[in-house]
């Protein structure tokens, strides 16, 4: 039960929200409201905050385990990768990651946020045990379920599939994989300074009234190399067509046990 000044406290802390140096005002805030058990308060809290910027890890880390809690997978994925990209060995944003991932049975992804938080807590070993249980079931699945679990499959991040997004003009899609690849791989510098070109993009965009990315955004030719786009290109016509001699083939074999 809130304490009888719980509302004095709350509206304290408003108008520290109201200063804009002060991002620790809406994790404070934010708490107060979900130990009320006021959470959609809590939410509107940290999205205005998130929105206002700069803000602190808990924030995102909070807002990332709300969003999860009212089925915004994307937006808490998308914010709990830009914990990452700030804090790498957050274990804790990790650990949420995993778990929405194993969850929603992409167990190829959580694999490979449970081998990460394996590297950072190598004593604690229920990572272990979690990383044995969904790479064990991520085989078994591709052997005997392939087009299952294909069907929730968050693809293995790459630079080759970023540069797919752009050309596609999906900017969010290649910001959250880049975000992931520097979440799983801190080290790489490709990836910070891929990062830093979209995320400068994505921001000019929004300055300037441009159109979201994944919403009817074009394509952000200047961050795609013309180069690499046309090896992509061709890797896809060539995956194309070998797919569709595997289904000829298929075909083929159907006829033929029907006539037998």
């Amino acid at each position: 039960m809130p304490v009888p000044d719980f509302q004095a406290q709350v509206q304290k802390w408003r108008r520290r929200t109201a200063d804009r140096t002060s991002g620790h005002a809406y994790v404070r805030l934010a708490e107060m409201l979900i130990g009320a058990g006021r959470e959609d308060e809590a939410l509107e809290t940290l999205e205005e905050g998130v929105a206002r910027g700069p803000v602190s890890h808990g924030a995102l880390l909070h807002l990332g385990r709300l969003l999860l809690a009212k089925g915004r997978d994307i937006e808490a994925r998308s914010h709990l990768l830009r914990l990452l990209g700030e804090d790498p060995g957050n274990t804790r944003a990790l650990a949420i990651l995993a778990e929405q991932a194993r969850t929603a049975g992409r167990r190829e992804e959580a694999a490979r946020f449970y081998r990460r938080l394996v590297e950072l807590e190598p004593t604690e070993a229920k990572w272990s045990e979690l990383l044995g249980e969904v790479s064990r079931r991520a085989a078994e699945g591709s052997s005997t379920d392939g087009l299952a679990e294909g069907a929730g499959r968050q693809p293995t991040p790459t630079m080759t599939l970023v540069d797919i997004y752009l050309a596609q003009g999906y900017r969010d899609r290649a910001l959250s994989a880049l975000q992931e690849m520097a979440a799983l791989d801190p080290g790489r510098e490709d990836v910070k300074r891929r990062l830093a070109e979209i995320q400068g993009d994505l921001s000019l965009g929004a300055r300037s009234g441009g159109l979201d990315p994944g919403e009817g955004g074009k394509p952000a030719d200047r961050l795609v190399d013309p180069a690499r786009l046309a090896e992509v290109k061709t890797e896809a016509a060539r995956r194309r067509a070998a797919e569709k001699q595997m289904f000829q083939s298929w075909v083929r074999n159907l006829r033929r046990g029907r006539e037998q």
